[in-house]
């Protein structure tokens, strides 16, 4: 705590430290200049400097020495590993007053029990001396101190409330690395990104089901309503009974564009795409084409086109249904007629093969059209674009709602529910939510 002295903790990487002791002109502690953890360790296992961290509850205080050998790996900055998330605080990008409360309310929503800093101090030396700090370089605090206290303090408030509670999502998206560097290895077009498929996935997804989990291929699925498997280019079989025992069960699964090419050796599948989901999905992909222009798509959830990637199918099973087709182009086309997407009943569920990167109002319409099949509905509806909401629950009952206002106007809110809001003590169905600030609603259990 404040006026600590924390002893240092070399692993022999450095000889000797500087002695000189400086009082912190802000009483946050009495630390040594030469403290490890505010001066870089230059090429310490690949590292160019010493991970810092940093618990927030009230007040700030650094967590005591560096137990990366411990831990067996590195908790890099700007990842959540068990449920933490670390920030990076870059001096070089201006932020917005209260922005950061935005950040991290939104990682709290999502799943994280903690939030980490990086950096403490500003480094003296080594090739992060421009990196944002709490502390600058004489130990005094930068003007984001003061709101990263205020964010302490906050949760302080809610954190009673908060614990032994998590995000229960509905739908899950699969990321796959394999499938991820096979593409990367052959795009066959710069314009097909991987990581770009899931992203675009997940932006026509948030805003209806709110709380999305980013699973591995081989997860348990048997707890979501809706996967989607974007670009699933390596399916190997075992992956493929995981996907098929999940819509026999009566999940809705959604596969995308170049889904189902390889095995898990990369090699290209003896079955058409998806392979070895070609008989569930009731068809298969007939030839596949990187696009120079873009093409149009028609189907009853709306018009669209495809402009990078897209693939002719043919559906094989007689139920199998056609939801998209494209259209005519300005050209003569081997696509013009052809089934886009294809849909068919497996068991319990339903299987989808997208065959076209679609533009963001199609993909919104696909989105929207499988969660309503599938019953997933938001969890408040009619919410202001701007305005996100996140649920936490327990298995008790307990639900606790983090409404973030991401725009630049203040926004109305009719939660609809009972409760507190826990940051400013109000019991009220209505709020409203000024720019760029949040509300964490502890809703009162129902009978």
């Amino acid at each position: 705590g404040p006026g600590q002295q924390h002893q240092a903790e070399l692993p022999g990487q450095l000889e000797q430290q500087r002695a000189q002791v400086r009082e912190d002109p802000a009483g946050i502690e009495a630390r040594r200049v030469g403290d490890p953890r505010e001066i870089p360790l230059e090429n310490i296992d690949g590292q160019n400097g010493d991970g810092h961290r940093v618990r927030i509850r009230g007040r700030l205080r650094p967590a005591r020495g560096d137990d990366r050998a411990a831990r067996g790996r590195e908790d890099h900055v700007g990842m959540r590993i068990r449920g933490i998330a670390a920030h990076p605080l870059h001096a070089k990008r201006e932020r917005g007053p209260r922005e950061d409360d935005e950040r991290h309310a939104r990682d709290v929503g999502h799943g994280a029990d903690a939030v980490l800093y990086w950096q403490w101090r500003s480094a003296l030396n080594g090739q992060e001396q421009y990196h944002g700090s709490l502390l600058g370089p004489d130990g005094t605090p930068v003007p984001i101190y003061a709101e990263v206290q205020q964010i302490g303090a906050e949760f302080d408030r809610v954190s009673t409330a908060l614990a032994g509670t998590s995000p229960q999502a509905r739908v899950a998206i699969l990321n796959s690395y394999d499938s991820d560097w096979a593409i990367d290895f052959q795009r066959h077009t710069q314009k097909f990104d991987y990581v770009t498929q899931i992203t675009d996935v997940y932006r026509a997804v948030q805003p209806l089901a709110e709380s999305i989990d980013i699973l591995s291929p081989d997860a348990d699925l048997t707890p979501y309503k809706v996967v989607f498997a974007p670009a699933l280019n390596v399916l190997p079989d075992a992956t493929a009974r995981n996907l098929l025992a999940y819509v026999r069960q009566g999940g809705y699964l959604v596969l995308g564009p170049r889904s189902g090419m390889k095995d898990r050796d990369d090699a290209l599948q003896t079955a058409r795409q998806p392979g070895p989901l070609v008989d569930a999905l009731g068809g298969h992909v007939v030839q596949y084409y990187a696009l120079g222009a873009p093409v149009p798509i028609t189907s009853p959830l709306g018009n669209g086109s495809t402009a990078v990637w897209a693939e002719s199918l043919i559906p094989t099973a007689p139920d199998t249904r056609v939801i998209m087709t494209y259209g005519e182009s300005d050209t003569p086309s081997w696509l013009a007629g052809k089934p886009a997407a294809l849909e068919h009943t497996f068991g319990k569920g339903t299987i989808t093969y997208v065959g076209a990167t679609l533009d963001p109002a199609l993909m919104h319409a696909l989105v929207a059209s499988t969660l309503t099949a599938a019953g997933v509905e938001p969890i408040l509806a009619n919410l202001p674009a701007e305005v996100e909401l996140m649920q936490r629950s327990s298995p008790n009952g307990s639900r606790i709602w983090i409404l973030i206002n991401h725009g630049t106007t203040p926004r109305a809110i009719d939660t609809g529910h009972d409760g507190v809001d826990l940051l400013t003590g109000k019991q009220d169905q209505h709020t409203t939510l000024a720019p760029h600030s949040v509300a964490v609603f502890a809703l009162a259990r129902t009978r």
